[in-house]
């Protein structure tokens, strides 16, 4: 019903009465289902979620265990819920945690990139540059960023290392 208010008018008959036959009887099947729909953001960002993404019925007011897994190169910042009033997340912060829903509702995992450091050095400041400049920059893990050795006259480029306590 998805919420929606649905009128049925029945009438009381005394079931005693041997006029009365059950022939028609119209049975009233009443369910708390909603749909619990499961989703990740941004779309890649996990290896797996539990419900599936995508709808799924369930008992309102009952309590579904989700969990997700982030996918490399990204980690698990929470669970958020569409609408807020139509499910109750018990840990919002938890990877595992589970989650009551009242109505139809939209729980999404959300994950962001993977933060790593890349330290820039040159042996000469005055054989040339490089790019990115001399020092540190934050790039996305797993993400290839380019550099660049641009020589002086003079001056001819070596080769890269890299220091060996850092992955690189």
């Amino acid at each position: 019903s998805n919420g929606d208010t649905e009128t049925l008018t029945l009438q009381a008959v005394d079931a005693s009465d041997p006029s009365v036959s059950d022939s028609g009887v119209a049975k009233v099947i009443v369910t708390s289902d909603r749909y619990l729909n499961m989703a990740a953001s941004p779309a890649g960002a996990s290896l797996s979620i539990s419900p599936s993404v995508g709808a799924h019925q369930v008992e309102a007011g009952a309590s579904q265990s989700i969990s997700v897994s982030p996918a490399e190169g990204f980690e698990f910042t929470g669970w958020s819920a569409s609408p807020d009033s139509a499910a109750s997340i018990a840990d919002s912060s938890s990877a595992s945690t589970t989650v009551t829903i009242s109505d139809n509702a939209t729980v999404t995992a959300n994950f962001s990139k993977i933060q790593v450091e890349l330290t820039m050095t040159t042996n000469s400041s005055v054989g040339g540059s490089i790019t990115p400049a001399a020092g540190t920059q934050t790039v996305n893990y797993g993400e290839a960023t380019n550099i660049t050795a641009s020589p002086v006259t003079g001056f001819e480029f070596a080769g890269w290392t890299a220091d060996p306590s850092e992955s690189a």
